[in-house]
């Protein structure tokens, strides 16, 4: 069993800075730069303990492990994955005879069955960095390999969302009025004469886990401000202890316990 990354991720932040800043009520931008390293850094820290690359990738697997008796089912060792964008050789020769039976857990189906040698499984696995996607404006700017989510005006298209494929001129451009999204997962749309788009059925970093980060940042950032030599406080019924000052990367008690399901993730 082999893993290669082919294509890493554009970013690494489980949540935005601006998140970060209105759970705090910071209205400045003071702090943006130590915000900046604490989100960086808890996002790290929790991906580590996880053992996962929880962020958008592009990845080459050989040889994964089967998943029943009769070889039909498999895993992928990176989850989740865009189901569109799986390509599966066998000795060298390419296969479509299988399907993406669970996107979610990166569970592949195949009714002939899995071979034990000489497979090998290109595809796209993890969450858009919620950094990575923003809500349609007009005039935006649009950066390649970013992401968009249609206006609140825009037909519903969960759970596709839309990358910047081509962008002309640039790393970046301008894009035009806000196309008509397709509802096919792959399918190409132009906003302007500068920009186009593909709908990828694929999505954000869940909501869960942007708030344990963020409960991570907010520890940090309450451990950077603390007085020297306070080892607790207590505030009416409520009451903490700090004991020893935990190294920057170590993460909270609660953090680890909230971290249990993403740790497994199947």
């Amino acid at each position: 069993m082999g893993l290669r990354v082919l294509a890493r991720a554009l970013l690494s932040s489980l949540v935005t800075r601006d998140t970060v800043k209105l759970l705090l009520s910071i209205t400045d931008a003071s702090q943006d730069a130590i915000l900046d390293r604490l989100v960086g850094g808890a996002s790290d820290d929790i991906a580590t303990h996880c053992g996962r690359t929880f962020l958008l990738q592009k990845y080459q697997e050989s040889d994964p492990q089967t998943f029943d008796a009769d070889c039909e089912r498999l895993y992928l060792s990176q989850f989740p994955i865009d189901r569109d964008r799986v390509t599966v050789t066998i000795d060298g020769v390419a296969v479509t005879d299988f399907e993406v039976e669970e996107a979610a857990t990166g569970l592949l189906f195949r009714e002939n069955g899995w071979p034990e040698t000489g497979l090998e499984i290109t595809y796209f696995a993890g969450y858009v960095s919620p950094d990575q996607a923003r809500t349609w404006s007009n005039g935006m700017t649009v950066t390649l390999g970013h992401f968009v989510k249609p206006s609140a005006a825009a037909a519903f298209t969960a759970p596709l969302i839309f990358e910047a494929t081509t962008v002309t001129g640039g790393s970046a451009a301008a894009a035009g009025s806000e196309p008509t999204w397709p509802t096919t997962a792959g399918t190409p749309v132009a906003s302007g004469s500068n920009v186009t788009f593909t709908a990828r059925e694929v999505e954000e970093v869940p909501l869960a886990l942007q708030d344990i980060t963020y409960l991570e940042v907010k520890t940090r950032n309450d451990r950077r401000q603390r007085m020297d030599g306070l080892r607790g406080m207590t505030a009416e019924s409520y009451s903490e202890e700090y004991g020893v000052e935990a190294a920057a990367s170590e993460l909270a008690p609660a953090v680890l316990r909230s971290l249990d399901l993403w740790k497994h993730g199947r």
